[in-house]
């Protein structure tokens, strides 16, 4: 029988209600400040992830290294909008999201293949 109150549920249900705080804060204390847009889409991108990995976890129709796939995967989206958002023309923010990219693309990789079945 299915616990009726499991922690990581209700973990990932105060996460989903975090991002719509950051964009709460970010809506009245940052309007026109990119860098804020910038936090809250990462907030939103990453506590997503993790919140909907949990949530996914909690009801038993994924593992844990799903949820740390879908994690490092939000950070490469992320490194990307903030490169885009913040700085297009810095070569050094270019260098850090395909750096990012690299790595945590090849750690996806290893943890799918490592969770395989084959």
């Amino acid at each position: 029988m299915r616990n009726l109150v499991d922690y990581r549920e209700i973990i990932g249900e105060i996460l989903g209600a975090v991002i719509a705080v950051a964009w709460i804060v970010w809506a009245i204390l940052f309007p026109g400040n990119m860098v804020g847009l910038v936090v809250a889409l990462g907030i939103t991108m990453i506590l997503g992830a993790t919140s909907g990995g949990l949530i996914a976890v909690a009801r038993q129709k994924k593992d844990y290294k799903d949820l740390i796939t879908w994690v490092l995967g939000a950070s490469i989206g992320f490194a990307w909008v903030a490169y885009a958002m913040l700085d297009p023309a810095n070569m050094v923010c270019l260098v850090v999201a395909l750096a990012i990219t690299i790595i945590f693309g090849a750690i996806i990789g290893g943890v799918n293949k490592l969770g395989s079945k084959d």
